[in-house]
């Protein structure tokens, strides 16, 4: 049984932490597709993104399943700790993203747990890749 009941709640809200530390907002449409909003921190900027995800179960357990998807986000940079490549200074940057992950809902109380993988490529504002990671602690409602 691989593609079993997948996401078990509607609405989650929790704390981020990894490479972009921030709040993480995820609705779930359906037990296979949802949507996840994110404000975060990275090399001291401050930035969101806003992700469609899909959902897929992982293994015989209805609490433990996959998930992949693709987004935009936009982040506002200290140039201090990255260069736009233009010039010196804070500046903006608009991307699109991806991620993949797994998340487990935990029997008996409302909560689940995540961690994924999120490289995103900046477009306008600067040229370049970012990857990070995070581990997300969520309540579930």
């Amino acid at each position: 049984m691989f593609n079993i009941a997948n996401a078990q709640y509607s609405d989650a809200v929790g704390l981020r932490l990894g490479a972009d530390t921030g709040l993480s907002y995820k609705h779930n449409f359906n037990e296979y597709n949802g949507i996840e909003a994110m404000v975060f921190r990275r090399w001291s900027g401050l930035g969101a993104a806003v992700l469609l995800e899909h959902q897929n179960g992982l293994g015989s357990s209805a609490d433990f399943y996959w998930f992949y998807g693709y987004g935009a986000h936009v982040i506002s940079y200290d140039g201090k700790y990255i260069s736009s490549g233009i010039g010196d200074g804070s500046f903006t940057a608009v991307g699109v993203d991806v991620c993949v992950g797994i998340e487990y809902m935990i029997p008996g109380v409302p909560f689940s747990a995540s961690i994924d993988m999120r490289p995103a490529f900046d477009i306008i504002g600067r040229f370049g890749f970012a990857s990070g990671g995070a581990f997300t602690l969520r309540y579930t409602f």
